[in-house]
């Protein structure tokens, strides 16, 4: 806010070549950067304008300090002294400068600071060399030590969010566990995640996803005491010591303090964001000795506590550690499994429940291990999603499943389709199209004959190229099916857009019918929308014949489920393919 008088003060100093003046606000932010400032400091006015000082030539180890003269001059009317200083140019090189402080506005509301600076490096090194040997190497030093607390910094604190890194949360968790074991207290490690972090990242760029990384950062270290430290180690993952803990209940209290924050949306830019979090907690001494148990069991809780929808935050146990290794074990074993061929498929008759003819079935894969026999695949796919290995998994499905869809069609078995799930990873390789063509070409099967799975969650990752990609196998012919449909959080557009055949009514809108009046309204709603989009819908769950008359009375013929069989291994189905032969015939 310049008035007259100011804006002749500025148009003066304007005028004058060799000083360099900037101005900013109460928020530190330039808001006047002179022609001599862009020739002594190379940024130009419009890439300075908007811009905190400390963010241009500021060297990181002085920025705390200019923090807090700015705050003493517009809160206290300490004024900041004159004097020499070595600041930053653009391209990163040093500049020694003789800086003096005016404030305008001192009592307003909006007070505005201008630095006017004048280099001194000529007259510097004119002083070092008419300065004797001992001198010039103490100035030397002098640039090295400056050098030196600036490579500290950047070893110790992160860039973006200037909190302390890895390095130096260890080393300070390193020096409290001495503490707290000389003094016989307690520490906390909390380990904090922010949850679908990636989306954001995905959808609106790692810009946006920055900024709300320094907000974050900002908002958790209004609520930490001076004793405690906050850290980030990388990503979207913080970390906090806190000292000194009393009970269980400090930390739970101080936990739901840190949750609240996250109640109030984020603004960057035009964008209202909200996000949540999750924060594992482990305790000295009774989660581990050492700094490196510590945090691995902190993390492990916060694990944990992502799997629980109702409580964002828990606490290690033992249990924990003992599920960490048997998941590491297990999924050494799958490694093995894919190479000795101990994965098996089993099927799912789909019937038709106003005649109960068989329409389909889906192959169902199952792991049988040597020594733990059957392992049912929510044991293992989740570990081949997160260890890389959906994709050699669901190929060997689809090959066997193939195989023996091939064997059955020789020996006369009236099928239906074969319902295979599709993991969205494969959807990335760029070879899929080409490896169904070359699968069902070897099998000698119709692209007809086969329909292919994929959950709502998947789909709605990246829903545009999602589109594309079943669009290429749509158009080959093959039919493609939602699976677990309502439990996901697609919209009504992105479904329209969807090249797809069918719903399947997921399994846990079906446990509780018809009693459940919630899950009798959403699959009722579901069955609607499929006839209002010309889609076909199937449920799978059903278990009792009261599941059945309700998905009849309300329009929904095809079920899979348990009422009518279980998972087949490939020699039931056959068993099981006679019959119905059978049964048709007699009919």
């Amino acid at each position: 806010m310049i008035y007259d008088n100011e804006s002749k003060f500025l148009e003066l100093i304007s005028k004058i070549p060799n000083i360099a003046v900037q101005g900013y606000n109460k928020n530190r932010e330039v808001i006047y950067w002179n022609k001599a400032s862009e020739d002594m400091y190379g940024f130009l006015e419009q890439e300075a304008l908007g811009k905190k000082l400390e963010d241009l030539i500021i060297p990181s180890y002085m920025k705390e300090d200019l923090i807090l003269f700015h705050a003493n001059w517009c809160k206290k009317g300490i004024p900041i002294p004159s004097g020499e200083l070595l600041l930053l140019k653009k391209d990163g090189s040093s500049i020694f400068v003789y800086s003096s402080h005016i404030m305008l506005g001192e009592n307003s509301e909006f007070p505005e600071m201008f630095c006017l600076d004048i280099d001194i490096s000529e007259q510097k090194t004119q002083e070092l060399e008419l300065k004797s040997t001992h001198q010039d190497l103490e100035k030397s030093l002098k640039i090295l030590d400056i050098q030196k607390k600036e490579l500290e910094y950047q070893m110790n604190y992160d860039s973006l969010t200037s909190l302390p890194n890895k390095v130096l949360f260890l080393d300070r968790l390193e020096q409290a566990i001495k503490f707290s074991r000389r003094h016989r207290n307690k520490l906390a490690i909390l380990f904090i995640d922010l949850d679908s972090f990636k989306e954001i990242n995905d959808s609106l760029g790692h810009q946006v996803g920055d900024e709300i990384l320094v907000q974050v950062a900002q908002r958790i270290k209004s609520k930490i005491r001076d004793s405690d430290t906050l850290s980030r180690l990388g990503g979207d993952e913080f970390t906090i010591i806190l000292n000194d803990i009393q009970s269980l209940d400090d930390i739970s209290s101080f936990i739901n303090n840190i949750l609240k924050l996250f109640k109030e949306p984020f603004l960057v830019g035009d964008n209202l964001l909200y996000t949540t979090i999750s924060i594992g907690a482990s305790l000295y001494p009774s989660d581990g000795y050492d700094s490196n148990t510590l945090l691995r069991n902190s993390s492990a809780a916060m694990y944990e506590a992502k799997k629980d929808d109702y409580s964002n935050y828990c606490f290690y146990d033992e249990e924990m550690t003992i599920k960490a290794l048997q998941r590491v074990l297990l999924k050494t074993a799958l490694r093995q499994a894919l190479k000795e061929d101990e994965l098996i498929v089993y099927y799912q008759p789909q019937i038709d429940a106003n005649d109960n003819t068989l329409v389909g079935m889906e192959a169902l894969v199952r792991w049988n291990h040597p020594t733990l026999g059957l392992i049912s695949p929510d044991k293992f796919i989740p570990l081949a999603e997160a260890s890389g290995m959906i994709i050699e998994l669901d190929r060997i499905v689809m090959k066997k499943a193939l195989a023996q869809l091939k064997i059955w069609h020789e020996q006369g078995f009236k099928t239906g389709k074969l319902s295979l799930n599709l993991a969205i990873k494969q959807l990335e390789k760029d070879d899929l199209i080409s490896f169904i063509k070359e699968l069902l070409s070897d099998e000698k099967c119709d692209y007809g004959c086969i329909e292919f799975e994929i959950t709502e969650s998947q789909i709605m990752q990246n829903p545009s190229k999602a589109i594309q990609l079943l669009q290429d196998l749509h158009n080959l012919g093959i039919s493609i099916a939602i699976d677990d449909f309502g439990t996901g959080y697609s919209s009504l557009s992105y479904l329209r857009k969807l090249p797809i055949n069918k719903l399947k009514i997921d399994k846990s809108f079906v446990n509780n019918l018809p009693k459940d009046i919630q899950d009798a309204a959403i699959s009722k709603t579901i069955i609607t929308l499929c006839k209002s989009l010309n889609l076909e819908v199937i449920a799978e769950g059903i278990e009792t014949n009261e599941q059945k008359e309700f998905m009849l009375e309300n329009g929904c013929n095809v079920i899979q489920g348990y009422l009518y069989s279980k998972p087949l291994s490939s020699e039931d189905m056959t068993a099981f393919l006679h019959k119905k032969a059978r049964y048709l015939k007699q009919a």
